[in-house]
C-alpha cells in the first residue's frame, strides 16, 4: 500500500502516485489512522477535469475554498502554498482521477504538478507538511 508505506516511513511532504483504481481495500483504514495521527485529508475529484479552469474548479470544491479563488495558475499556486487558507499544518490532498486529467490535458496536468511540487518545497521550509496523492 503505497500511501501507508510513505507515512510509516516517516514521510512529511511529498508526491505519491497511487493506483488509478482507488488503491488498496484498506484505504479507509489508512485515512482513519492518518486522521488519528493529526493529518487533515481532503479529496479533489478531478477525473472530469479537461483543462486548467475545470481542474482548479475541482480544487476549489474539494478543499471548500472561497468563491474568490481565481482560475489561473497564479491563483492555484497561491492556494496550495497559503497555510492560513488551507488551515492546517499537516495536510493530505487526494487527487481522485488525476491520471484521467493528465490524459485529457497533459500540459495543464504537468503545470499543476509542477506547482504542487513547489508547494511541497515551500511547506518543508515553513515547517508544514503537505502530501499530494495522485490516482
Amino acid at each position: 500500500m503505497i500511501v501507508w508505506d510513505f507515512f510509516a516511513a516517516g514521510g512529511a511532504s511529498g508526491w505519491i502516485v497511487a493506483s488509478p483504481d482507488g488503491g488498496d481495500s484498506n484505504d479507509h483504514t489508512v485515512e482513519v489512522e492518518l486522521i488519528d495521527a493529526g493529518w487533515s485529508i481532503s479529496r479533489v475529484r478531478c477525473a472530469d477535469a479537461t483543462d486548467k479552469v475545470s481542474f482548479i474548479g475541482a480544487f476549489v470544491i474539494g478543499l471548500n475554498l472561497p468563491d474568490w479563488v481565481g482560475s489561473n495558475w497564479d491563483a492555484f499556486a497561491d492556494v496550495v502554498t497559503d497555510a492560513e487558507l488551507l488551515a492546517t499544518r499537516r495536510l493530505v490532498i487526494v487527487l481522485d482521477g488525476f491520471e484521467a486529467f493528465r490524459s485529457a490535458a497533459p500540459n495543464d496536468a504537468a503545470t499543476a504538478r509542477s506547482i504542487m511540487l513547489e508547494a511541497i518545497d515551500e511547506a518543508r521550509s515553513a515547517d508544514r507538511s503537505i502530501v499530494f496523492v495522485a490516482n
